[in-house]
């Protein structure tokens, strides 16, 4: 184990930015050479002080900053969100390339065209990033692309915080302004999706004035139409552009443009039909998110994030990614189910119910890891049920999941350890093995499968699979005899393989094999197989937090591998220097909320809301950098955005608020946990949490919880669900320090209580429950005593 440093938050804060450019700590100019790029060169530079404290932390094993802020008295935004430089980078016109992160727009259900903008207001183009297809604004006499230096560029942000309505503004070298807006959205009226921009431009009193100019990629010209205030010239056309020069003063060009075909001559354009169309695609949004905004955070940035977010994920659904240069319109299994599972959990079964039936079908194929596939199939059709209780779903796929089945008691019978056949780990690593992540799924899912088949009426599935996951169980049980291995401090290794001698890795992300084995064994870990509250679980948890697996409560990744403190020449972005990958969180954030580890939930929360994404604009990619390289002031991420680490912040948004306990035997939903990991400052006085009608295995729940500190007492009101009975239900108020209960009531009765946790036993009561907790300053009661 490698000992934890002693680190002051304080003294680890990042280098401020000012427009894009480094306001202290800069780093030296060692750029790389076309000939270290050409051959892939490790490139190491001398640090500055930003780097050398980066580096010192990534080389403990223990996240030594994450666990600064815990013992400081919890993770927060404004406490985290300075440790970084942020992530604005990805995937350029090609996957190799570095440029603007992009945004999609498009429409709820994920159907095309979709509208693609890049950050910083340069570009828009049609349908993927890379498209022929596309507007580009210019700037200036000397005709720069909008945009392009970093330091004059005011943004991006999104209207009113969450909005996909991209807003920034650029001031050319001659010191106009140009403020740019833009939107996709219908025409008042009808008519196909479009691109809706308006362009004020601030001209000085300079002799040139101030030009603005629209390129056009193929064929778009004709997808182009616009209005400009009176007093401009007319433009200037060529083959592929339109140019505007304007004098001093401000002007004002509203434009549309379309991703596919040419622009309707009856589309009205004026400044009251921009307002139009502006309020009818926030009214669109506004209703689509309706049923899903379930979930009410007393911080502004958590709640625009959730919408946007949302937002994202409605348009993607069961899409790996929408526009970006890699992944378009791609699928893998795990993440895309998690992505349809959590729309369901936040309030659209239909979202859920329709990405299952559609990936029931999709696979990699025999040689990669079917296996895997196949039981994440199950388990999340088994979780559709309890959510939805829904059993024509599973009456109507009965037939696939029962084809699932046959084929894993086949292998088990032609197989000398009755197990899964071996298959390839996953796509990056082709080694072919009896990866225990794929023989836990394929468990878990014919168990929680059988299950549900019982509960539905099917009791002949059930008999005839349920012995067939058991005895799979059996199986593991005995390849796993021998192979955990407990280490010196007390934490257990599990390798990635029954019968495959691993040792246990010094430090995780040193190693291809480790990174993979961090992003994949928490699908194993998820699985319960070992029970999910269990000492084994928070054993082999102990394992990761110690050995290099997390940072800032993200999913440490290091895909080349590249040393810390150097980076690959020519690497992808995102992957070109240590960094993380939080497609994958999700596995191990449903393992710590299990656990009741609710300072690492909230770590991770904070982590992703600062760093997992761009700030202002919500954007993730697959991988993310965190080492520092000299002469790019901003971190990386391969290909934007990504549906699957955007389930990341939600699904933890979620568990933190709601989540659910399963029991270790028979996978069906136990017991019911209440607000068990929200961060203690949404509870300081006069804020208020609230969760309605939040869909959960048992049913609905809601309530909603007013903090009254001042006055010494909090009040919560919680509506419980009727449709199935949880077992055990638990609320809990993590009050900020030096807060503490003293006494509860529940429906005017006394109710049990743990003061230490803050928690409050509510499991026999049903239906509408009022709570009333007296409180008390524990510095004032030490003080008494």
């Amino acid at each position: 184990m490698r000992a934890i440093a002693a680190v002051s938050v304080s003294l680890i804060l990042a280098s401020s930015f000012v427009h894009g450019q480094e306001s202290a700590d800069p780093e030296p100019e060692r750029l790389e050479s076309e000939e270290q790029r050409a051959t892939g060169t490790i490139v190491v530079a001398e640090p500055g002080p930003y780097a050398a404290r980066l580096d010192a932390a990534l080389r403990e094993g223990r996240d030594v900053w994450g666990e600064a802020l815990i013992a400081g008295g919890g993770a927060t935004y404004d406490g985290i969100k300075d440790l970084l430089r942020p992530l604005f980078y990805s995937t350029g016109h090609a996957y190799t390339e570095r440029g603007v992160h992009n945004l999609l727009w498009g429409e709820d259900g994920g159907d095309p065209p979709y509208v693609i903008p890049l950050a910083d207001g340069s570009r828009i183009a049609a349908n993927v990033y890379q498209s022929e297809d596309y507007l580009a604004w210019h700037v200036g006499p000397d005709g720069e692309a909008f945009g392009s230096d970093l330091a004059r560029l005011e943004g991006p942000a999104l209207a009113e915080g969450w909005l996909p309505v991209l807003q920034t503004a650029y001031t050319d070298q001659a010191g106009n302004r140009y403020a740019q807006e833009s939107f996709a959205g219908r025409a008042p009226g009808g008519g196909g999706l479009l691109a809706w921009i308006r362009l004020r431009v601030e001209v000085g009193d300079g002799e040139n004035g101030a030009v603005l100019r629209a390129r056009f990629g193929d064929d778009a010209m004709e997808r182009f139409r616009y209005v400009v205030s009176p007093g401009v010239a007319p433009a200037e056309e060529d083959a592929d552009s339109l140019t505007w020069r304007m004098g001093p003063g401000e002007h004002t060009l509203y434009a549309v443009w379309s991703p596919e075909g040419p622009v309707s001559r009856e589309t009205a354009l004026s400044k009251a039909d921009y307002a139009r169309a502006r309020d009818a695609m926030k009214l669109y949004w506004d209703g689509r998110l309706a049923p899903v905004l379930r979930f009410d955070a007393p911080e502004a940035i958590v709640m625009d994030a959730q919408r946007n977010l949302l937002i994202q994920n409605l348009i993607m659904r069961w899409r790996y990614s929408l526009g970006a240069v890699v992944y378009h319109g791609s699928f893998y299994q795990p993440e895309s189910s998690d992505a349809v599972q959590t729309l369901g959990e936040f309030g659209h079964p239909e979202a859920y119910r329709d990405g299952l039936a559609a990936l029931l079908d999709m696979t990699k194929g025999q040689d990669y890891y079917i296996n895997w596939e196949r039981g994440e199939k199950l388990t999340h059709g088994a979780h559709y049920y309890y959510l939805t209780r829904d059993a024509d779903f599973i009456h109507a796929h009965t037939e696939a999941y029962v084809a699932i089945c046959e084929a894993f008691r086949a292998q088990m019978e032609a197989d000398p350890h009755g197990l899964l056949m071996k298959q390839r780990q996953c796509g990056d690593i082709p080694e072919v093995a009896y990866f225990i992540f794929h023989q836990t799924l394929g468990w878990q899912g014919m168990r929680d499968m059988a299950e549900v088949w019982r509960a539905i009426g099917r009791e002949d599935l059930y008999e005839t699979w349920r012995p067939v996951a058991d005895r799979l169980k059996a199986a593991i049980d005995d390849g796993m005899r021998g192979a955990v291995q407990p280490l010196e401090d007390g934490s257990l290794f599990v390798p990635r393989a029954l019968y495959l001698e691993e040792a246990a890795y010094p430090f995780i992300t040193e190693t291809k094999t480790g990174s993979y084995w961090n992003l994949v064994m928490p699908y194993a870990f998820a699985s319960g197989y070992w029970p999910l509250d269990g000492p084994e679980i928070g054993r082999i948890l102990d394992y990761m937090h110690g050995y290099g697996g997390l940072f800032l409560g993200l999913l440490r990744f290091n895909y080349y591998p590249t040393p810390i403190g150097a980076y690959r020449a020519d690497g992808l972005p995102g992957y070109y220097t240590t960094g993380d990958d939080n497609v994958y969180l999700p596995s191990y954030l449903r393992v710590l909320a299990a656990q009741d580890d609710a300072d690492r939930q909230v770590l991770s929360f904070y982590g992703k809301l600062a760093h997992g994404m761009t700030r202002n604009t919500f954007v993730a990619g697959e991988g993310s950098t965190i080492g520092a390289r000299p002469g790019v002031a901003y971190r990386s991420c391969y290909g934007t955005p990504s549906s699957a680490n955007n389930t990341a912040f939600l699904l933890n948004l979620r568990l933190m608020l709601v989540r659910e306990s399963f029991n270790s035997d028979t996978g069906a939903p136990e017991g019911l946990f209440l607000a068990h990991a929200t961060p203690r400052e949404w509870l300081e006085d006069g804020k208020v949490i609230a969760v309605d009608g939040a869909p959960t295995c048992f049913g609905a729940v809601s309530y909603r919880i007013v903090s009254r500190l001042a006055e010494g007492r909090v009040e919560a009101r919680v509506t419980l669900p009727d449709r199935d009975a949880a077992s055990v239900i638990r609320l809990r108020l993590r009050l900020p320090a030096p807060y503490r209960m003293a006494a509860v009531t529940a429906g005017g009765e006394t109710v049990a209580f743990e003061a230490d946790s803050g928690t409050i036993d509510l499991s026999g009561y049903s239906g509408e429950v009022v709570i009333e907790v007296r409180v008390e300053n524990a510095g004032d009661v030490g003080a008494g005593g």
